[in-house]
């Protein structure tokens, strides 16, 4: 956090210093902040001149009744204390920047709506069945390919829910969220990609031992050679498992807790890596006796 002292006021406050420091309301706002920033509809110091509110919790048109140097000293410390926001962004070539989305749990539980609250994933997604990630992962990579607005609506209904995960449920929370903050929806969208990016970058410890679970989404060496046709992904697993019937039905493997399908195709990727690799021993063996 950064500490921001006021002597004359013996005052202090303190500012967030990434997104993973941000109460569930200030990350919703710094999310919108940044989806109008991305959008060219605010500017960089737009964007950290408003962030400054957000991030204290304070009202943009309280201090109505200062005069003209007032509100000039006023605005000069607004924009001082924007400088701080820098923090929240790593910096790029070509003046770009990029989010700095260093958070490995979810600062956003839930999303406030009219009629009670929608509860998110817990921290690591514990809570999530594999039914609901893959949907989620399907609608994910629906937007990268198109980014259609919708899709973050549909992607945010599917993360944040009213009791239990049901598909069917989706379209009317989705249209409910449409009458929300879409910082929230926005949000929802930053914490699915961040989970996603752990996965594949990160070891992750399972039952005692750490896992890298990127293996999961690696194709066999030879996957062109034997077949020209797309692969469906995660989907193609939970159809394995069921006909396994290690997890029950299809129905079964998409109520099953996420992790615990993890752990399974975890295990099975290993046995299958290994096995390739005694087959390419095998092979250079052979080639070695010709």
């Amino acid at each position: 956090m950064h500490e921001i002292d006021i002597p004359e006021r013996k005052k202090r406050l303190y500012m967030p210093q990434h997104l993973g420091e941000c109460d569930n309301d200030q990350f919703a706002h710094m999310a919108f902040l940044f989806f109008q920033y991305q959008n060219n509809q605010i500017t960089y110091e737009q964007m950290r001149y408003n962030a400054v509110y957000k991030l204290l919790n304070l009202e943009v048109g309280k201090n109505t009744k200062l005069n003209s140097l007032e509100r000039g000293t006023m605005n000069t410390n607004i924009y001082q204390l924007s400088i701080l926001v820098d923090s929240f962004f790593q910096h790029l070539e070509d003046d770009k920047i990029q989010l700095r989305q260093e958070f490995r749990g979810n600062p956003m539980k839930h999303i406030p709506v009219l009629k009670g609250k929608l509860k998110g994933p817990e921290d690591n997604f514990e809570n999530m069945t594999f039914g609901q990630y893959l949907d989620a992962l399907d609608i994910f990579g629906n937007f990268v390919e198109d980014p259609d607005t919708q899709l973050l609506y549909d992607l945010c209904a599917t993360l944040y829910i009213k009791g239990a995960y049901n598909s069917k449920n989706t379209a009317k929370i989705a249209k409910e969220l449409k009458k929300n903050f879409f910082g929230y929806v926005y949000g929802a969208y930053l914490v699915f990609t961040t989970f996603q990016q752990i996965i594949n970058n990160s070891m992750i410890m399972i039952e005692g031992n750490l896992c890298d679970l990127s293996i999961l989404f690696l194709k066999p060496k030879n996957y062109k050679k034997y077949t020209s046709y797309p692969s469906i992904g995660m989907k193609s697993t939970a159809f394995v498992l069921a006909e396994s019937g290690v997890f029950g039905t299809y129905n079964q493997v998409r109520d099953a807790n996420m992790w615990d399908i993890f752990a399974r195709m975890y295990d099975i990727k290993v046995r299958d890596l290994e096995s390739e690799k005694q087959q390419e021993e095998q092979q250079r063996k052979q080639k070695s006796k010709k």
